[in-house]
């Protein structure tokens, strides 16, 4: 199983992927592949943001069946593109949770902005 954690506490936000899903057998894993594309899509839109200035602190950690970012933020609150960038990608988590709940679990601090 996948498990990913949003996390925030104050200006600090993480975001950590573990584990194969487990659903195909290595390399034929529709689902680990659908987590990797949002987890490596999540990393380079975190390294955007970075250089844009609207988040210090970046740091990435990728091995194979975990992935994890850390960052700190200007303010407590989520706004503009980061906001946007963050619910994205935790939207198309939730999406796989929902569809492959035995192969993904999906939990999150971070407050809904929708």
């Amino acid at each position: 199983m996948t498990q990913i954690l949003f996390e925030q506490r104050g200006a600090s936000i993480s975001v950590m992927i573990l584990g194969h899903a487990g659903y195909a057998p290595l390399g034929k894993d529709l689902v680990c592949a659908g987590v990797s594309t949002l987890a490596f899509t999540l990393v380079q839109s975190l390294r955007r943001e970075e250089a844009a200035g609207n988040l210090c602190d970046l740091q990435v950690s990728i091995l194979p069946g975990r992935v994890s970012a850390s960052f700190q933020i200007a303010e407590t609150t989520l706004t503009g593109s980061l906001c946007g960038t963050l619910q994205t990608i935790q939207e198309g988590f939730s999406l796989l949770a929902q569809r492959y709940p035995d192969y993904v679990r999906l939990e999150s601090t971070l407050p809904d902005n929708k």
